[in-house]
C-alpha cells in the first residue's frame, strides 16, 4: 500500500487541499500553521479502521470526555467551525480509492451544557451559558465509492453511545506519531523487540540506536516481575540498562527502529521527525529510514520545520541510491 495523492476537505484549516506524487518516503516542509500535521492525521482518519466495536475511531476520541455532543465539541474538526458541510478525505493507494466521510447533524431538542464552569459563572453572579443542540456524527469508510465501514455517535437519554458496522481491523499497521512522543511505549517495544529477537533480527535495530548512542553493544528484552522490558548493554558493562532510562534521542530512534523492523507493509505518519535528534546525525538516521522502507515495504510520510532535516533528507537519499522513492 502506497499512497499515491490525496484531497481533503473541511478538516481543520485544510478547506479544500490536494496533493499528488507522494513516494514511499516524503517529506513535507512548511512555517507554523500550514496544515501539515493536519495532513497527517487527516491520513490516518482514512487509513486507521481499526477501532474496536463501542469505541470512537481515534481522532474522534476526545468527544467521550464531553459532557454534551454540541457545536462546541465538534467544531474544532471542521474547517472554520463549519459543521453545515462534511469532512471528507480521499486517497488513492495501490490504485484503489479509499475515503472516509464525516458528517454531523443536529438531533432533537438543545441539550444543557456541561456544568462545572456554568455552576461557576452562576455562583459569581454570571448568567447560564446558552443552550447549544445536540449532535449526532456519523463516520463512514469507503472503497471505490461502496461502504466498508459505518460508525455512528448519537446522545441517547443523555449518554454517548456508538454503534459500528464493519468496523474490523486494516490489514494495514498505521501508526500516527506525535512530536517527541515514543513511538509505541515501553509495552509495545517490548513485545515487538520480542519478534526480533526470536528470529535473530535485532541487530538492525542496534545499528540504529548506535546512530545516536555509539556505546551501545547489545538490545535485548528482559523481565521485571515477569513483565518484559527492553534493555541495552552499554560499552562492557556487566549490567544491561532499562531503555526508558536513556536519553530521549536514543530512546526515540531505539522504539523508531523497533517499530519499523517489527512490521511490514506499514504506514508512518511521523509529525516533526528531526525534533530530539542532533543536525549531524540526521543523514543517517534518514538512511536508516530508507532502508528500513525498502527492506519492509513501508511507506513514512513526514513533516519538519527544519532547513536541516530536508537537507539531510536530500543527501541520505543521494546516497541510498532512491531518489526515485523520495519525495
Amino acid at each position: 500500500m502506497l499512497i499515491e495523492s490525496a484531497v481533503v476537505k473541511n478538516f481543520k484549516g485544510l478547506g479544500d487541499f490536494a496533493v499528488e506524487g507522494l513516494r514511499r518516503v516524503t517529506l513535507l516542509g512548511g512555517d507554523n500553521g500550514c496544515g501539515k500535521t493536519t495532513l497527517l492525521e487527516a491520513l490516518s482518519m482514512c487509513f486507521n479502521r481499526t477501532w474496536e466495536a463501542g469505541q470512537l475511531p481515534p481522532i474522534l476520541s476526545p468527544l467521550r470526555v464531553a459532557a454534551v455532543m454540541n457545536e462546541d465539541a465538534l467544531s474544532h474538526l471542521f474547517h472554520d467551525g463549519d459543521l453545515g458541510a462534511p469532512i471528507t478525505i480521499s486517497c488513492v493507494a495501490g490504485g484503489v480509492a479509499r475515503s472516509v466521510r464525516v458528517e454531523s447533524v443536529r438531533q432533537g431538542a438543545p441539550a444543557e451544557m456541561s456544568v462545572s464552569f456554568a455552576d461557576i459563572s452562576k455562583s459569581n453572579g454570571g448568567g447560564p451559558l446558552s443552550n447549544r443542540a445536540a449532535r449526532r456524527v456519523s463516520v463512514e469508510y469507503l472503497e471505490n465509492d461502496k461502504i466498508v465501514a459505518r460508525m455512528t455517535a448519537a446522545l441517547k437519554d443523555g449518554e454517548m453511545r456508538v454503534q459500528t458496522k464493519g468496523a474490523d481491523a486494516d490489514k494495514h499497521f498505521v501508526q500516527l506519531v506525535r512530536e517527541g512522543l515514543v513511538m509505541t511505549g515501553l509495552d509495545g517495544d517490548a513485545d515487538n523487540l520480542s519478534e526480533l529477537v526470536n528470529t535473530r533480527k535485532q541487530g538492525v535495530v542496534l545499528d540504529a540506536l548506535k546512530i545516536v548512542a555509539p556505546r551501545a553493544t547489545e538490545v535485548d528484552v528482559l523481565s521485571i516481575r515477569q513483565k518484559p522490558f527492553v534493555f541495552v548493554r552499554m560499552g562492557d558493562a556487566k549490567r544491561m540498562t532499562l531503555s526508558a532510562l536513556l536519553g530521549a534521542g536514543a530512546q526515540k530512534v531505539l522504539s523508531f527502529a523497533i517499530s519499523l523492523h517489527s512490521h511490514k507493509d506499514g504506514l508512518f505518519l511521523l509529525d516533526e521527525v528531526t525534533v530530539g535528534w542532533h543536525h549531524s546525525l540526521l543523514v543517517d538516521l534518514w538512511r536508516m529510514i530508507f532502508r528500513a522502507c525498502r527492506e519492509r515495504n513501508h511507506q513514512v510520510i513526514a513533516t519538519t520545520h527544519s532547513d536541516e532535516g530536508i537537507t539531510a533528507f536530500a543527501k541520505a537519499a543521494e546516497l541510498e541510491k532512491c531518489e526515485d522513492d523520495a519525495c
